[in-house]
């Protein structure tokens, strides 16, 4: 339990920082995403002696290293578009949606059809209705549709990519060396002087909160280890965690959106538990 504790800590940490560097630091998709690639591999540097960092190179691992660059890239790179407008609880309201397909995916091959699923995918999608309703002034999201959909789409296949390469290489090593490759192809577009001038505070604070994120990716490969259906508890963790943290900090919300990130939460929790119990 302490592992998953942590892992969902340290990626709420990082859900309220990314919104910060896009909505109030200003940086741009190019600036993030090498951020994002550069100060998360630096850390992962650093806690490889905790890591199953055993490296098998050849052409196929190669391959996925690469598909994995790309894939992060992108959901950075859209991410960038999506937090200008939605908040981080929002967004990770919407992702929800990527875990119900998985569980639609899985059934092709052998898993158990379980309808209390789809009841959870019905509250869910009646939470997020409300939520897109209540917000329909404040989030342009004919604006963000298409982004938001792109940005889904890398989730879902960022799992899909891992599976198949975790054959040839650790997970963790395939992302380690893909943030590595994003860094390198990224550099010749970025303006280091920039960053450390003009926007100093904004490039410290995405940066350094990429450490948590590395830890994060530590205690969730624990979690795994010792149980599958604890990792699947860190999600609804953090959107829990991030519902709170708006209360508290007393963001903008009405009636329908507090009743639409309530029902939300609901759905996705509910459809965890039954369907890592049942």
């Amino acid at each position: 339990m302490t592992a998953i504790l942590i892992a969902a800590g340290c990626y709420t940490i990082c859900a309220l920082a990314d919104k910060y560097a896009v909505a109030k630091a200003k940086l741009n998709g190019t600036e993030f995403t090498f951020i994002m690639s550069f100060a998360t591999s630096i850390f992962m540097t650093l806690l490889l002696p905790f890591i199953d960092h055993d490296i098998t190179f050849s052409w196929q691992s190669l391959i996925f290293i690469a598909l994995i660059a790309v894939n992060k890239a992108a959901e950075f790179l859209l991410a960038t578009l999506i937090l200008r407008e939605m908040s981080a609880f929002e967004l990770k309201a919407w992702l929800g949606t990527v875990m119900f397909v998985s569980y639609f995916v899985d059934m092709l091959y052998g898993s158990t059809f379980k309808a209390l699923c789809l009841v959870c995918i019905a509250v869910t999608g009646i939470g997020l209705f409300l939520i897109a309703k209540s917000n329909g002034q404040q989030v342009h999201y004919k604006k963000i549709a298409l982004p938001l959909i792109g940005y889904l789409a890398t989730r879902f296949s960022y799992g899909i990519i891992m599976r198949f390469g975790a054959v040839y290489m650790p997970s963790s090593m395939i992302l380690y060396f893909a943030l590595i490759l994003m860094t390198i192809v990224l550099l010749p577009k970025i303006k280091i002087k920039k960053l450390l001038t003009e926007n100093k505070k904004g490039t410290l604070v995405t940066a350094v909160t990429k450490f948590p994120n590395a830890i994060g990716l530590i205690a969730e490969n624990a979690a795994v280890a010792v149980s599958l259906m604890g990792s699947s508890l860190i999600q609804p963790i953090i959107l829990v965690a991030l519902f709170f943290i708006g209360i508290i900090r007393k963001e903008s919300c009405t009636k329908l959106n507090l009743a639409g990130g309530i029902i939300s939460i609901i759905g996705i929790v509910a459809f965890q538990l039954v369907n890592s119990l049942m």
